[in-house]
């Protein structure tokens, strides 16, 4: 019959090697990330944390905190919020060419699935895709 000691120290050595694999694991996702180039070209931004973005640095009146920003990065910048990448136009120049140079991009909004069973298949008004469909 085995120790009851034993099974507690070889449980407790193969959850060590377990988390130690985990954290490399983790540790080589990030610099892999950070090494492999960008396919897009993304405008320049605040540095965010992995998990919440950039949600630390927005303060009490987010008018004047992204105002704050945009003197620090320019008119046009990339916020994460959570995990969902934002772009911030913050001039009426920047907001002009975006719209008439992108401007089947930005006449949509997301295709959801909680919107989908909502709006009747994307057909509702609020919801509805830009085009023929």
């Amino acid at each position: 019959m085995h120790n009851p000691t034993s099974i507690v120290v070889v449980r407790i050595i193969i959850m060590s090697i377990y988390l130690f694999f985990l954290f490399i694991s983790l540790v080589a996702l990030i610099i892999f990330k950070k090494l492999l180039p960008s396919k897009r070209k993304l405008p320049p931004g605040p540095t965010g944390l992995p998990i919440i973005g950039n949600l630390h640095q927005l303060g009490g009146l987010l008018h004047s905190t992204l105002h704050k920003l945009s003197l620090e990065h320019g008119p046009v910048m990339l916020l994460r919020f959570g995990v969902v990448p934002v772009v911030v136009l913050s001039s009426k120049e920047a907001a002009k060419e975006v719209l008439k140079t992108h401007d089947l991009e930005t006449c949509s909004r997301p295709k959801l699935a909680g919107l989908k069973l909502f709006s009747y298949n994307f057909k509702d008004v609020g919801f509805t895709q830009y085009g023929e469909e």
